[in-house]
């Protein structure tokens, strides 16, 4: 291992046809008439296409809890192709800007979304790497989730943070 910042770095970093799972939790604030908590889920798989280039899938689901005399409780998810840059993509920490595309949806409505995304990757090791992102779901139309709440009329803002497990392929 070599010392970056003074913490310890594998010596592994991705290759072309490397693919990663990731897992976060996180949070977002919904954009609309009232504040809300949210607890959620984010899963995705991607594949290196280049040293410094990721694509893949994510998954989001998120619950909204809500006061009993403001809204009930909400659950909305989605679904999106993402492909991100990576800069200093042999570096052990490695700043992303990214996009994605796909489908938001709750229990009575889907529409889709898109947007950017930014964030990082620190590899801890080998395989394992931290992964904080923000990135802001745009909505094509108005996610209706109920007449309890117009929250997710223009967008979410989504932060994370999880861990990647990169898959190496053979070589």
């Amino acid at each position: 291992m070599l010392l970056w910042a003074g913490l310890p770095v594998a010596h592994a970093l991705p290759e072309i046809g490397d693919r990663e799972i990731n897992v976060a939790f996180g949070a977002f604030m919904a954009r609309g008439d009232a504040s809300t908590g949210t607890a959620q889920l984010d899963a995705g798989w991607g594949m290196q296409l280049a040293p410094a280039w990721l694509a893949g899938l994510r998954q989001l689901f998120s619950y909204t809890f809500n006061e009993e005399s403001v809204a009930e409780d909400v659950w909305t998810a989605s679904t999106t192709a993402f492909i991100n840059r990576y800069f200093h993509s042999r570096e052990p920490f490695q700043p992303f800007l990214g996009a994605f595309l796909g489908l938001a949806y709750s229990d009575v409505d889907v529409t889709g979304t898109a947007g950017p995304a930014l964030g990082a990757r620190y590899f801890l090791n080998d395989r394992l790497a931290l992964v904080g992102q923000y990135r802001y779901e745009a909505f094509f139309k108005r996610l209706d989730v109920g007449a309890e709440t117009t929250d997710f009329q223009d967008g979410n803002h989504v932060l994370t943070l999880g861990l990647s497990y990169r898959l190496e392929t053979a070589r």
